[in-house]
């Protein structure tokens, strides 16, 4: 590979750097204006929680600019980021299955691993999978869906809940409830809009 080769993929990868700093960034900003917001119910240990998945991915992005190599960084994070769904969707086994085709890849690609490397691609990994489940986590209601119920944080502070739900004769305007052991809300949407909405901590 030439060396104007080498440049041009060095500064490809500070590019990438560059947009994943500005996404962290932007996914953070993300959670504290929903926390503003009934509709989303981010709670303050919500908010603290978002602010340390955003502080381990700065480590681990600042970890791997100093390693120089970009290539296994990112290789790692996006292993870490498949391992952690991996484990929440199908179980530990596909973990190991993810981190091992992980080690082989960079081995055969690299020749050797770099410790600071690897560490650095696990904890941007751990921090960006944490703050994008948050950014993306949809609202309550969704009047343009049709749907409503608990987002990660009313289900592991109520064990159980229930929801009723009326339409008006025209179809235009949809009213709504759902309560739980820990909070009770109500809605109601406009032609596909959300005109309405109160939340209530029990």
């Amino acid at each position: 590979m030439s060396s104007s080769d080498s440049r041009l993929r060095a500064l490809a990868w500070r590019a990438a750097y560059v947009l994943l700093a500005v996404a962290l960034v932007g996914g953070l900003a993300r959670v504290l204006l929903h926390a503003g917001q009934d509709v989303y119910y981010i709670p303050l240990y919500g908010v603290g929680i978002a602010v340390a998945a955003f502080l381990v991915a700065a480590v681990g992005a600042a970890l791997g600019w100093r390693s120089g190599r970009f290539g296994s960084v990112v290789l790692t994070m996006l292993g870490v980021v498949v391992a952690v769904a991996a484990v929440i969707s199908f179980g530990i086994l596909l973990l190991f299955v993810v981190l091992a085709i992980g080690v082989l890849v960079t081995r055969a690609r690299w020749g050797t691993l770099d410790a600071s490397a690897i560490a650095a691609g696990g904890l941007l990994g751990l921090g960006v999978f944490v703050l994008a489940l948050l950014a993306l986590s949809p609202p309550l209601v969704d009047c343009a869906e049709g749907s409503a119920g608990e987002n990660v944080f009313l289900g592991l502070e109520s064990n159980s809940s229930a929801r009723s739900g009326s339409a008006s004769a025209n179809g235009h305007v949809n009213r709504g409830s759902a309560v739980g052991e820990t909070y009770a809300y109500s809605y109601e949407c406009r032609d596909g809009e959300l005109v309405s909405f109160a939340l209530r901590r029990r």
